[in-house]
């Protein structure tokens, strides 16, 4: 299902999904995907965004100020939408 899925839809179902399960942190992981997340990858299909993709996420964040612990959980949220059990 999600290969062929844009990041920014995969990313709303993730965050829907998370709002029904009631999942932890659900303010900051919404803000991690929508003011960050979504402009860089958004329209990038899942299955291209590879290391490359996310080192260069981390680099634009680093430059913009971005603290390592701050980008740290960002790839968490980044990592919980791809690896989510979608089923």
């Amino acid at each position: 299902m999600k290969n062929n899925i844009k990041f920014k839809d995969l990313a709303q179902l993730y965050i829907e999904r998370s709002k029904q399960i009631g999942a932890k942190n659900l303010e900051s992981k919404e803000m991690h995907a929508r003011v960050h997340l979504i402009p860089h990858f958004g329209n990038e299909k899942v299955k291209e965004i590879n290391t490359f993709h996310i080192d260069h996420y981390k680099y634009q964040r680093k430059t913009r100020g971005a603290k390592d612990a701050t980008i740290n959980r960002e790839l968490s949220t980044l990592n919980h939408t791809f690896y989510r059990d979608w089923e």
